[in-house]
């Protein structure tokens, strides 16, 4: 039996022995925060319109990355992906593309076994998506230790700091670096186009993750500027100030 990945043997399920290695590759799981919003919000030839921004966003970005594989489940995107480098590069353009359409996503990448195909599995599927709906935050954050990690980093791919979670211990979980708008700007992109419509009360939770996202732009500007590193945290940055900003 052959799967839709091209690869033999098709899912395994209890009872049955594995009998070759699942290639370990670096994984991307992402979701498109409040979709339930703009599915409530809208109907018809609206709905199908901002459904197919979310398609077209990653349809975009995949022809600028073509090496890179992907599955749109409704709000979720998989992606899997030979090269780090070409994962975080994804990852910035569909966190700065989606969020100037007001499109906002929140991910998270592992490195590991991935069985891709129409059923895609594997730890790095998991642990990706676990750390992926813990964030308190727009943005992409990367497991520890991924491969090949140590040699990119730089102020506009990846860079070491607390990412903001929704609960659990502040750890350091290296993310995303992309170009986070302005405060005035963010709240503006993440209140239109159906996330909110007039009469809704914005929620505490999502203001949090509003303020999360902009206090981490804040801090890629003011670090790089006051010389810090991209792979120190705390090391003659203003570092120390960032879960103030979280909390803030």
């Amino acid at each position: 039996m052959e799967n839709s990945a091209g690869s033999t043997g098709g899912p395994r399920f209890a009872g049955q022995r594995a009998t070759r290695q699942v290639k370990e590759h670096y994984f991307l799981a992402a979701d498109l925060l409040e979709f339930l919003s703009i599915v409530t919000n809208l109907s018809g030839p609206a709905l199908d319109k901002r459904i197919g921004d979310w398609g077209n966003l990653v349809q975009r970005i995949r022809l600028v990355a073509p090496a890179v594989e992907i599955q749109l489940l409704s709000y979720t995107l998989f992606v899997r992906e030979e090269g780090l480098r070409r994962l975080l590069s994804f990852s910035r353009m569909l966190l700065e593309d989606g969020i100037s359409h007001a499109l906002p996503v929140r991910g998270a990448i592992r490195f590991g076994p991935v069985e891709w195909g129409e059923l895609t599995y594997g730890k790095a599927v998991i642990e990706a998506h676990r750390l992926e709906t813990g964030q308190d935050w727009i943005g992409v954050a990367c497991m520890p230790k991924l491969p090949h990690l140590e040699r990119l980093w730089d102020w506009a791919r990846v860079v070491v700091c607390p990412v903001p979670m929704k609960s659990g211990a502040i750890r350091l979980h290296p993310p995303v670096a992309w170009t986070v708008p302005a405060t005035d700007e963010l709240c503006k992109q993440t209140l239109v186009d159906a996330l909110f419509v007039a009469g809704d009360v914005i929620p505490w939770e999502w203001q949090r993750k509003i303020s999360h996202t902009a206090a981490f732009g804040r801090y890629l500007r003011h670090a790089e500027l006051a010389g810090a590193t991209p792979e120190s945290y705390g090391h003659g940055s203003p570092a120390t100030e960032l879960i103030d900003l979280y909390s803030r």
